[in-house]
């Protein structure tokens, strides 16, 4: 398994400077927006990883063009949360709770084991982002 964090996040140097030496894990700069969709469309799973306590936050803004662009997605994110909801409501991926490497590792090595799942994943995805997130 390979993780990219893709962007300059308030939190990008630190986690680097944590990662040193991780070799499956990737940091790319920030795409235009141009070449979002492809560069996420490029991923197998697509992940949306929040703090334990975003359960009364807003639904991240990535989470449409993550469906949007068709592949699976992993919500590390409180299960009273927004974000769980709308994947419970999407069928479009699977969510694990916050801060939990090894339960984010596992639904990563099972969506990579059952192929058919994670594509029915995305499909669902952008077929509920087109009737419910326009």
């Amino acid at each position: 398994v390979r993780f990219v964090l893709m962007g300059d996040g308030s939190q990008r140097e630190s986690l680097q400077a944590e990662a040193e030496g991780v070799a499956c894990l990737t940091f790319a700069p920030p795409v235009d927006q141009a070449d979002l969709a492809d560069t996420l469309a490029a991923a197998d799973i697509l992940l949306i990883n929040e703090r334990p306590s975003a359960a009364d936050m807003s639904l991240p803004s990535k989470l449409t063009c993550y469906f949007r662009a068709g592949r699976p997605v992993i919500a590390a994110s409180p299960a009273d949360g927004g974000t769980a909801t709308e994947i419970a409501r999407s069928a479009a991926g699977v969510v694990v709770g916050p801060g939990d490497p090894a339960a984010l590792l596992a639904a990563a090595l099972d969506l990579k084991t059952r192929p058919e799942a994670a594509h029915e994943m995305g499909v669902l995805g952008a077929v509920y982002s087109e009737h419910h997130l326009s």
